[in-house]
């Protein structure tokens, strides 16, 4: 089994402090491919509900996965997690910058 932890960080402009909105925020993991990127897992079930203030968020959410899972394709891959914020007043979803790693057997 592997553990993944993806961290990201969220910060507001003075309109969201002041509006107050909530927020949920996630992520999901994702296998990058030269075909086609294939969804791992996703967080969306564990999301976390954050209202504004002046600091920001910052923001991890763990996954255990099993080897196979992650190790589709041996030394010809790599994982990576996309982030997401949706503004619970709007429904707007915004996708946060990723960093991708190599995942190797």
């Amino acid at each position: 089994m592997f553990i993944l932890t993806a961290s990201w960080k969220i910060r507001y402009t003075a309109k969201n402090i002041e509006d107050q909105t909530t927020y949920q925020t996630w992520a999901d993991i994702w296998e990058l491919d030269d075909s086609a990127h294939d969804l791992l897992t996703t967080g969306g079930a564990k999301a976390a509900a954050v209202k504004p203030r002046v600091q920001g968020h910052d923001v991890t959410q763990t996954f255990t996965m099993n080897r196979a899972a992650i190790n589709t394709e041996i030394g010809d891959e790599e994982v990576f997690a996309k982030a997401w914020v949706r503004n619970t007043k709007t429904q707007e979803m915004l996708k946060l910058p990723s960093l991708s790693v190599s995942v190797d057997d």
